[in-house]
C-alpha cells in the first residue's frame, strides 16, 4: 500500500519550502555591511530532511562551510550548489531546529542566523497489515517520523502505549487481547496531540466453526469443534443457556476446541466468545441425544408402587410425568439401560413422559393403573353406624361418596377393608369409593337406609326464643327435633314435607351445633352445622334496643338507631346505608373495660346490596382495620372477634366503628356486646 495521511500543518510548511520566492520572510541582511564583504539576507528557515536549504546573500563565495544544529558541519565542497549570491546545501537526517552558523574566510566570527532553522516533520502511514491479525500478534506499521508517535487506539478504545520496536519508519505494536475490527488511531507527542489514522480498517481475527462432531451428542460427554482461531475462545454458551469457560474446556487448540457437553445443553447452535465481548455463532447446531424407552413394567401398576423402566441413554432422564399431569420420582441407582421410578398415589392411567434437562422429553405406550375392587359392602349399617367395605387394592381409597353426596374420608384403610361411619345425611342407594387418582368404583351393592327427613336448607344462626326455618323433603316424616343439648323442641309453625319452622328452646349449647331429627319408626338423621346463639349468656351490651355503657351514636353513614325492619333480639336494631366512600356506623364518646371479657360479638342483617360485602372493625380509630367481617345479604350473622387478638390484647376499648371499603347497601346490627 502507499497511502499517506499528513497533517495539515505539515502540509502548510512544505508549501512553505516549496514557494521559494517568500524568502524575505526570513531576512538575514545587515544593511553596514561593505560591498566586498559575505552578507546573509535570508535562507529557508523551515525545511524537511533530506531536502534542500537554501541561504540567500552577497559574496557568499567566502564561506567555507555551514554549521547546522547539532554541530553538523558541512564543508564547502559538499555544498549542492555555490554562488557569490545563493548556496544549497542538503539537510541532513542527523539536524536538529536551532540557530545556523557560516564560517567565512579569513573571519574569526560566525555568521549566525538571527532566525532558527524549524526542521518539519510530516508523520505519515504508508502500510499496515491488510490480513486479518490475531490479538496478541505483532503488527507492522510503515510510514515517516513513527519515532514520534506516543500511543496507538485500536477499536473500543483499546490504547498501547509500549511499543515492541519504533523507529523512524517502522512502528511494530502487540494487539490487545479484546481488540476488535476497526480503524487504527495514531498519536504523536504534541502537547494537544495531533491524530493520524489508517485509510481501512485493520481486521481482528475472529474464531470460526468447521464442525461439531457428533452432531447429535449426549448431555455430559465430549464434543468435539473444528475451525480456526478457536483458541481466543474465553466461553462457550450452549443453547438454553449454559456456559462453559475455557479453564473448563477438555482441551484447546487454534483449530480444535474438546468441550464437555452441560447436562442442561439444548438443541441450537452454539456461541463463541471472545475477550472483546464479541460472539461468534457456530456454523451449524447440535441436537441433543434423546433416551430410547423399551419397556415399563409391570404394566399396569399399581399406584405408589415402583416402576422399571428399561431402555437406551435412560441416565439422560430427570423426570417423569404419569397420567393425570402428575409428577413421579425418578429414584436413584438407575443406569443408561434401567431406572426405577416411583408411581405417585395421584397417577392415571395414560402415557408417561420421561423428561431430560435438555428440556426434551420421550413418551411411553400407555400404562394402565391398577383399579381398586368392591366385594361387599355392610348393607345394614344404619346412619351413624360404621360400615366395613371389602375388596382388593382399597388402601387406594381416600373417600367414600355416599348417595345424596356426602362425602366421607377413609383413614388407614388396607388393602382387603376399611371401615367408614355412615353420616346421617346419607341416602339409600350405591357408595361410590374414589381413589386418590380420581378412579371412582361404584358398589353392586345399595345400602337400605331407613327413610328419614332429608334437611337442604338451614339458617346461619339459631337463637334462643327464635323461629327457625328449616328446608328440604320429608320433613313431614319428623317426630321429635332435638337442639344441641339434648333440649327437644316444643313449639313449631308450618310443618310439611318440605318446611319444618321451630322455635328455638332455652337451655341449648351455645356454639356450633346439629339439629337431630328422629321419625316416627324411631330412625334420626341431622342438620348440617348452625350456629346456635344464645343472647342471655352475653355479659355487657352496648346495643339492644337502645345504645347502652354511656355510649353515644358517632357514625356519618345514614342511620336509625331503631329501625323496626329487622330484629335478633327485641323489636328493633340499628339499620345503616352506605354509599361509598368508606361511610361508617360507630359509636362513641364512652369507653368499656374488657380486661375479663374473651369475646366481641355483633350480630348482622345483610340488607340489600351487601351479600358478600366486606366490613372492617375498627377499635379506638386503628383504621388500618382489627379485622374484617363477610356480609350474608337476608340472613343474620354473628361476627364473633378474640379481644385477645385486637391491638395486641387492649385492655379497654374507646370508640367502635364498622367501615366499608368503598361499597353502596343496607346492613343492620343489633345486640353488641362481650363475654
Amino acid at each position: 500500500m502507499n497511502f499517506k495521511n499528513i497533517n495539515l500543518k505539515y502540509a502548510f510548511a512544505l508549501m512553505l519550502v516549496v514557494l521559494v520566492a517568500l524568502w524575505s520572510a526570513c531576512e538575514e541582511k545587515d544593511s553596514e555591511k561593505t560591498s566586498d564583504e559575505v552578507a546573509l539576507f535570508s535562507f529557508g528557515p523551515s525545511v524537511l530532511r533530506g531536502d534542500k536549504l537554501h541561504f540567500i546573500g552577497e559574496n557568499l563565495m567566502d564561506v567555507e562551510r555551514i554549521v547546522l544544529p547539532d554541530n553538523i558541519v558541512i564543508e564547502a565542497a559538499d555544498f549542492d550548489s555555490l554562488s557569490a549570491k545563493r548556496i544549497v546545501i542538503t539537510v541532513p537526517d542527523e539536524a536538529v531546529e536551532g540557530k545556523v552558523a557560516l564560517e567565512v574566510k579569513n573571519q574569526d566570527d560566525p555568521i549566525v542566523t538571527k532566525t532558527s532553522l524549524s526542521i518539519l516533520e510530516p508523520i505519515t502511514i504508508t502500510s499496515y497489515p491488510e490480513s486479518a491479525v490475531r490479538p496478541g500478534a505483532v503488527i507492522t506499521i510503515k510510514g515517516t517520523y513513527l519515532n514520534l508517535i506516543e500511543e496507538v487506539i485500536f477499536a473500543t478504545n483499546k490504547s498501547v502505549t509500549e511499543f515492541e520496536e519504533q523507529s523512524r519508519e517502522v512502528l511494530k505494536v502487540r494487539v490487545p487481547a479484546d481488540a476488535q475490527t476497526g480503524v487504527l488511531l495514531l498519536y504523536d507527542m504534541e502537547e494537544i496531540p495531533n491524530e493520524f489514522k489508517t485509510e481501512t480498517e485493520v481486521q481482528v481475527s475472529l474464531p470460526a466453526t468447521t464442525e461439531l462432531a457428533p452432531a447429535t451428542v449426549k448431555a455430559q460427554n465430549d464434543l468435539t469443534i473444528t475451525g480456526t482461531n478457536l483458541d481466543l475462545v474465553t466461553d462457550l454458551l450452549f443453547p438454553g443457556g449454559e456456559s462453559v469457560s475455557s479453564e473448563n474446556f477438555v482441551s484447546v487448540s487454534q483449530t480444535s476446541i474438546v468441550v464437555t457437553v452441560p447436562a442442561a445443553g439444548q438443541d441450537g447452535v452454539l456461541n463463541m466468545v471472545v475477550a472483546s465481548g464479541l460472539t461468534v455463532e457456530s456454523n451449524s447446531s447440535i441436537t441433543m441425544l434423546l433416551p430410547t424407552v423399551s419397556s415399563v413394567a409391570p404394566n399396569p401398576v399399581k399406584p405408589g408402587n415402583e416402576l422399571t423402566v428399561t431402555g437406551e441413554d435412560l441416565d439422560l432422564i430427570s423426570g417423569v410425568v404419569f397420567g393425570g399431569d402428575v409428577a413421579g420420582t425418578v429414584l436413584g441407582g438407575g443406569t443408561a439401560t434401567s431406572i426405577t421410578v416411583q408411581v405417585p398415589m395421584e397417577a392415571q392411567s395414560g402415557d408417561v413422559t420421561f423428561q431430560t434437562l435438555s428440556n426434551k422429553t420421550v413418551t411411553s405406550s400407555s400404562l394402565a393403573m391398577v383399579a381398586p375392587t368392591i366385594s361387599t359392602i355392610d348393607d345394614t349399617a344404619k346412619r351413624g353406624d360404621d360400615m366395613l367395605v371389602t375388596g382388593t387394592n382399597l388402601d387406594l381409597i381416600t373417600y367414600v361418596e355416599f348417595s345424596g353426596g356426602t362425602m366421607v374420608e377413609v383413614v388407614s384403610p388396607s388393602e382387603a377393608q376399611f371401615t367408614v361411619t355412615v353420616p346421617s345425611a346419607a341416602l339409600t342407594g350405591p357408595v361410590t369409593l374414589i381413589a386418590a387418582n380420581g378412579d371412582r368404583i361404584e358398589s353392586s351393592q345399595e345400602l337400605i337406609l331407613p327413610n328419614v327427613p332429608e334437611i337442604g336448607g338451614v339458617p346461619s344462626l339459631a337463637v334462643v326464643g327464635k323461629m327457625v326455618t328449616l328446608t328440604g323433603s320429608k320433613l313431614n316424616l319428623t317426630q321429635d327435633v332435638i337442639f344441641p343439648g339434648g333440649v327437644y323442641a316444643t313449639e313449631f309453625g308450618d310443618r310439611t314435607s318440605t318446611t319444618l319452622e321451630v322455635m328455638v328452646p332455652a337451655g341449648i349449647t351455645p356454639g356450633p351445633g346439629k339439629i337431630s331429627f328422629t321419625t316416627y319408626e324411631g330412625d334420626m338423621t341431622e342438620s348440617p352445622e348452625i350456629n346456635m346463639v344464645d343472647l342471655s349468656t352475653y355479659s355487657s351490651i352496648l346495643y339492644d334496643e337502645t345504645i347502652g355503657g354511656g355510649y353515644g351514636n358517632w357514625s356519618w353513614s345514614t342511620n336509625d338507631a331503631a329501625s323496626t325492619d329487622f330484629a335478633i333480639s327485641g323489636d328493633v336494631s340499628w339499620k345503616s346505608e352506605h354509599t361509598g366512600g368508606y361511610s361508617g356506623w360507630s359509636i362513641g364518646g364512652s369507653t368499656v373495660d374488657v380486661s375479663s371479657y374473651e369475646t366481641f360479638s355483633i350480630f348482622i342483617y345483610g340488607g340489600p346490596g351487601s351479600d358478600g360485602k366486606e366490613l372492617w372493625l375498627v377499635v379506638d380509630e386503628n383504621w388500618a382495620g382489627d379485622g374484617a367481617i363477610i356480609l350474608k345479604e337476608g340472613e343474620w350473622i354473628e361476627a364473633k372477634f378474640n379481644i385477645a387478638d385486637i391491638q395486641g390484647g387492649l385492655s379497654s376499648w374507646g370508640r367502635i366503628i364498622l367501615q366499608d371499603r368503598g361499597w353502596t347497601g343496607t346492613y343492620y346490627v343489633d345486640h353488641i356486646g362481650f363475654k
